[in-house]
């Protein structure tokens, strides 16, 4: 192995350069000892409530750290088995949330909003099987969550390995779905070795979110399902959140109720310039009469397009372009 291999293989601040720049993290000295440090992101406006917190599980370092910038999948996330539901509106995310509760494992529901998930913008369940149980432990779970979801709900789950998105990146670089994370142990192991040698965040010493921001995602639960259009919202409101927009398609209105004012002076529009017979045409459609077109063309022009055909038409059929930008920008 070549010199320049070698420092790639243990540089541990190239990813990261742009956020040390930026302060995000610091490299600084700890007890005599070289390290990357910062704190740990609360965040508030996040859309998972946890049934119970899993203390067993550093994501904020394997995930956001060691996967994000390094990507590698850490041990832990390769003993991560993990059941998956996908509630279908609001009134079933709380009715699973109050499952998981009674059932009493490492859980949580919430929004999804991973756009590499498949459901983004959608609802999502998730149990957390123990580290040291390998597949068995996974699907041990599994049989318990199934039975109470297709008892309360008629349908099951999935039981799967890790995040989605650690899945997606080594299955789009060519290393293969999940089943053969194992294959590159030795080198993941290695370099998170190294990392976490280096690595020291100060992690948020609450397992759990506070009820206030538990209020918090909770009221932003119902304003998601109100802005997708999930009726079950009306279930926890007084009325509906966002009312309907007046359609004048349907209105009861007159159309003398709103006479144009577009070709007031005041506005900037010379008094009949508008159009005078009210309709509405479209350039190019055919409509237009000789004497519009030779406006349109302008008083510069060195020759006039023909009925039912625009001047961009033209250009755009000898590949000629505005000079002010694309022909898009002539809409």
């Amino acid at each position: 192995m070549g010199l320049y291999e070698e420092l790639r293989e243990i540089d541990v601040l190239g990813p990261i350069a742009p956020q040390l720049e930026r302060g995000i993290y610091k490299l600084e000295e700890v007890d005599g000892k070289p390290r990357i440090t910062g704190n740990t992101i609360v965040k508030i406006g996040k859309r998972w409530i946890d049934a119970k917190f899993c203390p067993e599980r550093n994501c904020a370092n394997w995930l956001y750290v060691y996967f994000k910038y390094y990507r590698i999948i850490p041990r832990g996330c390769r003993n991560c088995w993990k059941v998956v539901f996908h509630p279908r509106n609001l009134k079933e995310a709380f009715e699973v949330l109050d499952l998981q509760r009674k059932q009493g494992f490492p859980s949580k529901t919430g929004i999804e909003e991973r756009p590499h998930s498949g459901n983004m913008g959608g609802w999502s369940s998730f149990w957390y099987a123990p580290l040291r149980g390998g597949l068995a432990g996974g699907r041990k779970l599994y049989k318990i969550v199934q039975r109470d979801l297709k008892q309360r709900f008629g349908r099951g789950a999935v039981l799967k390995r890790g995040c989605t998105e650690m899945e997606r990146h080594t299955f789009q670089s060519g290393l293969g779905k999940s089943d053969e994370w194992d294959k590159g142990a030795e080198f993941f192991d290695k370099k998170e070795a190294l990392l976490a040698g280096v690595w020291m965040l100060n992690k948020v010493k609450m397992e759990s979110p506070p009820p206030m921001q538990v209020a918090y995602i909770t009221m932003k639960w119902i304003e998601h399902a109100a802005e997708f259009g999930d009726a079950s919202h009306l279930d926890y409101c007084d009325g509906p959140l966002l009312e309907e927009l007046m359609n004048y398609e349907k209105s009861i209105h007159a159309e003398k109720d709103f006479i144009s004012s577009w070709d007031r002076p005041e506005n900037g529009q010379p008094k009949g310039e508008g159009d005078k017979d009210g309709r509405i045409r479209l350039v190019g459609s055919g409509e237009e009469t000789e004497e519009e077109l030779d406006q349109s063309a302008g008083d510069d022009s060195e020759a006039k397009p023909s009925a039912g055909r625009s001047s961009l038409d033209e250009r755009s059929s000898s590949g000629e372009r505005s000079n002010s930008g694309p022909l898009v920008s002539e809409f």
